[in-house]
């Protein structure tokens, strides 16, 4: 993308769209750099980057696509550890802003876009795992299962929010069943069972504290006696929970062989 714009601009043509798909790729190229703590070519693409869709978006200032893409940018350049942020200085990494990225994504996500959905979903996390809006970010992902119920990873990332949101645990958990049997009805054989497996996990997890206990130790059977492949520490952490349970509800001796 970027070498494909960068000799279409060479040539003349008049095509704003190119500097959106350059600053694109030159962000992303950026990422990757910090990934491969490679932070020298990391500030200087980022810094390309920013600058193709700043002039994009002085031309084109509504395309939600473009604004998410920047935004995005903004928001975790501002929103990185302090000491980070030195190093980011000290390889010329240009600056973030929180507030204007957090704005231009949720630009991005209210506005029709080739990427409405993935800004609106990527909102949805921040305001869960960076803003520390609970409600907000769980909300944001109930409306997007809403739209699309087979798309099960959504209802995992409900299924975790569960117990933090007490005053909606049990919505969120009936949310979550639904998910799962809606996934496994258009047939077991193409089921992804580390992630169901994953989710029922978490349901169990939930029960145990927000439901039934006794309820819990039926849910972790099938945990253990069928477990996936992977993640392996599914199983022990089953058996530590349905022990702790079985202790509970005054089934020592068999908590004692789990």
């Amino acid at each position: 993308a970027i070498a494909l714009s960068d000799e279409a601009l060479q040539r003349g043509v008049k095509d704003y769209r190119h500097y959106y798909y350059r600053g694109y790729g030159w962000l992303m190229k950026a990422q990757l750099r910090v990934l491969t703590k490679s932070y020298w070519s990391a500030g200087r693409e980022a810094s390309h980057g920013k600058a193709d869709l700043e002039r994009y978006l002085d031309k084109y200032p509504d395309d939600p696509d473009a604004q998410g893409a920047l935004g995005a940018y903004l928001y975790f350049a501002d929103a990185l550890p302090g000491f980070i942020k030195i190093i980011a200085k000290l390889f010329l990494i240009p600056e973030g802003d929180r507030q204007r990225g957090l704005a231009m994504m949720e630009f991005a996500a209210t506005h029709e876009g080739a990427f409405s959905t993935d800004w609106r979903f990527v909102l949805a996390a921040l305001n869960l795992v960076f803003e520390g809006n609970v409600e907000k970010g769980s909300d944001g992902l109930l409306r997007l299962l809403k739209e699309y119920p087979y798309y099960t990873r959504l209802a995992e990332a409900v299924a975790v929010v569960e117990t933090l949101y007490p005053a909606r645990t049990r919505e969120f958990f009936a949310v979550v069943e639904t998910s799962i049997d809606d996934h496994l009805s258009v047939g077991e054989q193409y089921a992804d069972w580390e992630l169901i497996k994953r989710m029922q996990l978490v349901q169990a997890f939930t029960e145990s504290y927000f439901g039934n206990p006794r309820d819990a130790i039926e849910m972790y059977a099938p945990l253990i006696e069928t477990p996936p492949p992977h993640p392996d520490w599914i199983v022990p952490i089953a058996l530590l929970n349905r022990g702790f349970l079985q202790q509970r509800t005054g089934k020592a001796d068999e908590a004692r062989k789990a």
